[in-house]
């Protein structure tokens, strides 16, 4: 299976299940919504101190709610490497859940800093341009963070060029290898154990 075909069904399968979440938490509340952008105080890993809740309703009481995907893509560890550029392991994925470990031994982390920046400017827009009233999504990350050499990200309801423009963020620091996984998948799926 090629790549850009594995993340395709990743992203279709935790798509169609969150546009479902939404329908049905819609369902039971007044005032409510998807994607709701809150900027967190105090010391944090969050790219901005932003993060865009799943659903949050506000009924009398605020509620956040995150989406538990039912069903997740389960496959084998893939290698993805085409020469010079970056080397992939690929263990696992899933849309909401993913860590991406530097495996370089050195590497330029303010490079990689100000990459991820722009990444996250991009793909979290902040002024909601890409919002789309029939999905009730806004084609948006939906949070970012970088710890010492772990990268994890909540792709939320972004499109699949969010992961290869991540890819090329990374790549763009100078970074030769990384390996990607989920703690969800490596829990759930055979493949992984």
């Amino acid at each position: 299976m090629e790549l850009l075909e594995l993340i395709t069904l990743v992203r279709d399968l935790h798509f169609h299940q969150y546009v479902e979440f939404i329908e049905e938490n819609e369902k039971t509340c007044a005032q409510c919504g998807p994607e709701v952008k809150l900027e967190l105080s105090g010391e944090n890993f969050l790219f901005g101190g932003l993060y865009a809740v799943d659903f949050l309703t506000n009924d009398g009481s605020v509620k956040f709610l995150e989406m538990h995907p039912d069903r997740i893509k389960c496959f084998a560890p893939i290698h993805v490497s085409d020469g010079d550029s970056l080397n992939v392991e690929l263990k696992g994925l899933v849309w909401s859940d993913t860590i991406i470990t530097i495996k370089d031994i050195s590497y330029d982390p303010v490079s990689l800093k100000h990459n991820l920046e722009g990444f996250f400017d991009f793909w979290f827009d902040r002024n909601d341009l890409r919002y789309d009233e029939a999905s009730r999504t806004g084609n948006i990350i939906h949070s970012l963070m970088l710890e010492n050499r772990n990268i994890s990200i909540d792709f939320g309801s972004s499109e699949i060029a969010s992961v290869f423009a991540l890819l090329d963020a990374i790549e763009n620091s100078g970074i030769k290898e990384i390996s990607i996984y989920s703690e969800t998948a490596i829990r759930d799926c055979p493949e992984l154990k």
